[in-house]
C-alpha cells in the first residue's frame, strides 16, 4: 500500500498575507559543528526567530547546545518534512529524464543522475521553506551531505566560511600505500564455473560467495600476468561509451587472444560494478551477467540499475529479488546457483528478551526516497524504547560506510554515541563492531569483507530490527525474530517481506508494542510463522 504523509504546512505562514515574526535561516548539516552553528547564530541572528534546517534530524542534545546562546524561538526543521512520497518519486524521474537528454546515453552518467537527484530535491526543499518561512536573511555552513550549495545560493543564501567541509580522508601516506596497492596488486578476476556457464568475476568474489551454493560452482582465480592485463585494460578503459582509445583497443585484443575462455560471459556484482566493465563486455563481444549481492527493495522508483548497461544481464536471488528489474523494463534471469533464501519457522523464547539488535542501512542520493532523516528518525524510536524498557539491552548498529560524505556524514556515527551519553541510556550502545569496520574503512579505503562481527551480533540477539537490508533477512535465516522499522514518508523498502505479514514499525511505541506482544501473547508465534510460510510461497511463484 502506497504510503502519503501529510505534508508541513508551509503555506499556513502565507496565507494570512503578513509575516509577524522575522526569522533568519540557517542550512546546516552534521559536519557543521555545534561551535560554527553558535557563531553563526550569535554573529547573524540577532533578535529575531531563526530556522534551523538540515538533512538530518537535531537530538535533543544539539538543540540544547544552540539553544542556551539564542534567547527567541529556534524551529528545528528537516528535509523530509517538506517534501511526500509522490514528490520523491517525482525527483528520481525526472533526473533520469534530464540526463538521457542531456547526454543521450546512461553509461559513464550516474553520478550525474545522482547529482541530478540531489539538485531537484534541493529545490522542492528550497521553495517551500522560503514560502513557509520567508526569512529576511539566510545562511548556508555546510556544503555536504545531501545539500546541493548552487540551489540554496539561487534562493539567497549567504555562503558563510563554515560550509567548506574537509572530506573523511586517510593521512597522506595512507594514500599513497593504497595507490601503490593498487599498482602492484591489480583487480581479482576469478573463473566460476558452473555446470552450465563459464564466468570471469571481476571484483571481490568474497562479498557475492557468501550468497552462492557452494557445491553448485567451482572457482578459481586467474594467474598474475592474466589479471594484471585486465588491470592494465579497465585502466585505460573509458568510462563513457564515446571515447575509446587505441592502448585501450591493444589490450581488448590480447584479452581476446590470450585469456577469455571459449564463451565464457563477464561477471560482476551490484555494488562494484563500473561502466569500464560494461565497454570491456562490449568490445570483447562477451555478454555480461550482474550478480545481485544484498537485498532489492520491489518498490524503488531510483532508475540506477538502467545505468548499468542496455545489456546487462542482472541474475537474481528468487522472484521477490526480481520485481525490481521487471517493473524497470531490465533484462534479468533467476540464477539457479544462488543458495536458498526460504525462511525457517522460529519458536517461542525459552527466556525473556535480554538483547535488541538493530541493523541501519545506508543512505545517499541515488534515490530521492532515502533521506538521511531516516535512520535518525529510527534511532529516535529505539531510544525511546530503551527508556521505556530498561531490561533489555539494545545494541544499534549503524552502517560503516555512514562516515562517508556521500552517506551520512564523517560525525555521523559519534554523534549517536553523543546522543546516548546525553542521554544516560546505560541499556543503549553503539555497535564498537560497526566503528572498528568504519575506521577501517578511513584507513584502508575497503571494507575488511568479514561479515563475522555482523554475525556475531545477530546471533547473540533475541529480535533483530532494521529498515531493510541483506543482514536482517540473514537474521531470519538464522530463525531470529525480525522487524521493520520505517520512519520514512515513503512505501517500507522491505516490502518484499511485510507485504506477507513481517511487522512493520512506524513509531517508537510500535517498537515498544511489538516486543512486548513477543513476551505476553503466545499466539504471536502462530501469525508471525503464518508470515514466514507467505514468504515462502512467494519464492515459488
Amino acid at each position: 500500500m502506497k504510503y502519503e504523509a501529510s505534508l508541513i504546512d508551509y503555506a499556513q505562514s502565507t496565507e494570512s498575507g503578513d509575516i509577524e515574526t522575522t526569522r533568519m535561516l540557517f542550512v546546516y548539516s552534521v559536519e557543521t559543528t555545534s561551535a560554527n552553528l553558535i557563531e553563526a547564530v550569535s554573529l547573524y541572528g540577532g533578535e529575531c526567530s531563526i530556522i534551523c534546517l538540515s538533512p538530518h534530524v537535531a537530538f535533543d542534545n544539539e538543540k540544547k547546545s544552540i539553544e542556551k546562546h539564542h534567547k527567541r524561538e529556534i524551529i528545528w526543521s528537516s528535509f523530509y518534512e517538506y517534501l511526500s512520497q509522490s514528490d520523491m518519486e517525482y525527483c528520481d524521474k525526472e533526473a533520469d529524464r534530464i540526463v538521457v537528454e542531456i547526454y543521450g546515453d546512461r553509461v559513464g552518467h550516474l553520478q550525474n543522475y545522482f547529482q541530478e537527484i540531489k539538485r531537484i530535491k534541493n529545490e522542492l526543499v528550497a521553495r517551500r521553506v522560503f514560502t513557509a518561512y520567508q526569512p529576511k536573511n539566510a545562511f548556508l555552513l555546510a556544503g555536504s551531505p545531501g545539500i546541493d550549495v548552487n540551489i540554496w545560493q539561487r534562493f539567497g543564501c549567504q555562503r558563510l566560511k563554515y560550509s567548506r567541509i574537509t572530506p573523511a580522508t586517510a593521512h597522506w601516506y595512507q594514500m599513497l600505500r593504497q595507490k601503490f596497492s593498487r599498482v602492484v596488486h591489480p583487480v581479482k578476476v576469478w573463473e566460476v564455473n558452473t555446470d552450465k556457464s563459464r564466468h570471469l568475476f571481476i571484483g571481490t568474489f568474497d562479498r557475492v560467495q557468501q550468497y552462492l551454493d557452494s557445491t553448485k560452482y567451482i572457482s578459481s582465480l586467474l594467474p598474475y600476468s592474466k589479471r594484471l592485463l585486465f588491470h592494465l585494460t579497465l585502466l585505460v578503459a573509458p568510462s563513457v561509451v564515446s571515447k575509446i582509445g587505441l592502448l585501450f583497443r591493444i589490450f581488448v585484443f590480447l584479452l581476446r587472444h590470450t585469456t577469455i575462455p571459449y564463451q565464457a560471459r563477464l561477471l560482476s556484482s551490484l555494488h562494484e560494478h563500473k561502466p569500464q566493465i560494461y565497454i570491456l563486455a562490449e568490445h570483447l563481444g562477451v555478454c555480461i551477467d550482474c550478480l545481485q549481492d544484498g537485498y532489492l527493495p520491489s518498490y524503488y522508483p531510483s532508475a540506477y540499475l538502467a545505468y548499468y548497461g542496455n545489456s546487462v544481464n542482472f541474475l537474481s536471488f528468487d522472484h521477490p529479488s526480481s520485481e525490481i528489474f521487471r517493473i524497470h523494463g531490465l533484462n534479468y534471469s533467476i540464477w539457479p546457483y544462488f543458495r536458498s533464501f526460504r525462511l525457517p519457522h522460529i519458536s517461542p523464547l525459552s527466556q525473556p528478551i535480554k538483547q535488541i539488535l538493530f541493523i541501519a542501512s545506508g543512505a545517499g542520493d541515488w534515490t530521492a526516497l532515502k533521506n538521511r532523516s531516516d535512520e535518525d528518525l529510527a534511532f529516535m524510536f529505539i531510544c525511546m524504547a530503551a527508556r521505556s524498557m530498561p531490561e533489555i539491552h539494545f545494541i544499534f548498529r549503524p552502517h560503516p560506510l555512514w562516515v562517508l560524505p556521500e552517506h551520512q556524514g564523517s560525525n555521523s556515527i559519534i554523534r549517536l554515541v553523543d546522543y546516548v551519553e546525553f542521554e544516560g541510556l546505560d541499556n543503549l550502545t553503539i555497535s564498537t563492531n560497526a566503528i572498528t569496520d568504519s575506521n577501517h574503512y578511513l584507513s584502508h579505503r575497503s571494507l575488511s569483507h568479514s561479515v563475522s562481527s555482523i554475525y556475531d551480533e545477530i546471533k547473540q540477539a533475541d529480535v533483530v530490527i532494521g529498515d531493510h537490508s541483506q543482514a536482517l533477512v540473514e537474521a531470519a535465516l538464522a530463525g531470529k525474530i525480525i522487524a521493520s522499522i520505517n520512519a520514512a514518508r515513503r512505501t517500507e523498502f522491505f516490502i518484499n517481506f511485510t507485504r506477507h505479514g513481517i511487522p512493520l514499525l512506524r513509531c517508537g511505541d510500535d517498537v515498544v508494542e511489538f516486543l512486548l506482544e513477543i513476551c505476553n501473547n503466545t499466539d504471536y508465534y502462530c501469525r508471525y510463522n503464518n508470515a514466514i510460510d507467505s514468504f515462502n510461497r512467494s519464492l515459488d511463484e
